[in-house]
């Protein structure tokens, strides 16, 4: 462990490794209720966030959907 903040609950983890695969971007619209996905962003401008989560339906609309 490289270091880590209990109070926001992170830490940063050093690998040494060689040759590890890299994350690949998948197709959006083929995703099916059930995977695994992870979303890297800056939503509404209030910073670098990372979430991860499971599909758990698809065609839900919402105010932020596009019209």
């Amino acid at each position: 462990m490289v270091g880590r903040d209990p109070l926001s609950d992170i830490a940063v983890v050093k690998v040494d490794a060689k040759d590890l695969p890299a994350i690949t971007f998948a197709d959006s619209t083929k995703v099916e209720v059930g995977d695994r996905v992870l979303a890297i962003g800056n939503p509404f401008g209030i910073g670098e966030t990372v979430t991860s989560g499971i599909i758990s339906a698809k065609g839900a609309k919402s105010e932020f959907s596009p019209t």
